[in-house]
């Protein structure tokens, strides 16, 4: 069997790649044990401080592991770095080395993927041309390129949604702990405690403004870091709020009841316009699945019998 030159470049890759996927299974093995004490220390650390953090163990494995590859598409400029660890922080990943895990992933899948591809088009059944191996790599690696960007912004957009809904049933038990003679750090503690099972990432973002108020940080920086750390814009409107009734001596208590019935009302609204929505949403999913599927079933058994006699007249003729 002749072996023309294309197909012995496309055998070397596949096995390049084959010896890659290998030392990759045998460095994930080796990172394993790793991963699962650092994951148990985390676990230990933030039952300490009352911070859930159940991602910090996996993406510090990650980021020992692939720390090298991130080298590649890490952006150099500072401001861009700073853009994207906001990004980062709005996600809920504040790990210091999680843009070097997320950079790190995003450069194997970029590399990764275009040799599973080809892996994939050498042992497929049928013959296919040289291009079709370059087109199915050059797909694979821009899905590899783009899908942790995807992640990452459905990741913000689900966090945010749940603070979101958090907030106002949050703000209703700061009120009743205001109410009740406690101070700002006091009412924050004991609602971060309160939600941490039904609402754990409010309850983190909570506790890390408590953790800043004990270390020194005052009480007007503590709240603006947790405006600008989730990126939700409703929290920094009460952070706002909460800052100008500290300085000019208004009550607080007054300020979280009335933001506390505004983001309900928010909330409501935000549901209504989802629910207006549905059927628009709907349209296309009619159209191209339930739609044909009606047709085939109305319309089949007399597009069968037309089928017939036509065939039965040429038949005849």
């Amino acid at each position: 069997m002749d072996f023309s030159r294309d197909t012995l470049i496309l055998v070397a890759i596949a096995f390049c790649a084959f010896a890659s996927a290998l030392l990759l299974t045998l460095a994930l093995w080796r990172v394993g044990s790793r991963a699962r004490l650092a994951v148990r220390l985390r676990r230990l650390e933030d039952t300490k401080l009352g911070v859930a953090d159940e991602e910090g163990g996996f993406i510090e494995a990650i980021a020992d592991f692939s720390g090298r590859l991130s080298t590649l598409t890490l952006p150099e400029k500072e401001d861009e770095r700073s853009r994207m660890r906001d990004r980062f922080f709005h996600a809920g990943w504040r790990q210091p080395r999680a843009p070097i895990a997320f950079f790190g992933v995003k450069t194997l899948l970029t590399v990764g993927l275009p040799l599973v591809a080809l892996l994939v088009c050498l042992v497929w059944p049928s013959e296919l041309s040289f291009s079709d191996y370059w087109s199915a790599m050059a797909l694979s690696g821009a899905v590899g390129l783009f899908l942790p960007e995807i992640v990452l912004n459905r990741k913000i957009e689900a966090r945010k949604r749940a603070l979101f809904n958090a907030f106002p049933d949050a703000l209703d038990l700061m009120i009743v702990c205001m109410e009740a003679g406690l101070s700002l750090e006091a009412a924050l503690s004991r609602v971060a405690e309160e939600m941490a099972s039904a609402y754990p990432d409010i309850a983190s973002e909570l506790q890390l403004v408590v953790l800043e108020m004990r270390a020194g940080r005052g009480r007007d920086v503590a709240l603006r870091n947790l405006g600008s750390r989730n990126g939700v814009d409703e929290i920094s409107s009460l952070v706002s709020t909460l800052i100008q009734a500290d300085q000019f001596g208004g009550s607080a208590v007054d300020s979280l009841r009335i933001y506390s019935e505004l983001l309900r009302t928010r909330r409501k609204q935000r549901a209504e316009e989802q629910a207006a929505t549905i059927g628009t949403r709907l349209v296309f999913p009619l159209m191209l699945c339930i739609l044909p599927t009606l047709l085939i079933v109305v319309a089949g058994p007399a597009f069968l019998t037309i089928a017939e006699l036509l065939k039965g007249m040429a038949g005849g003729k």
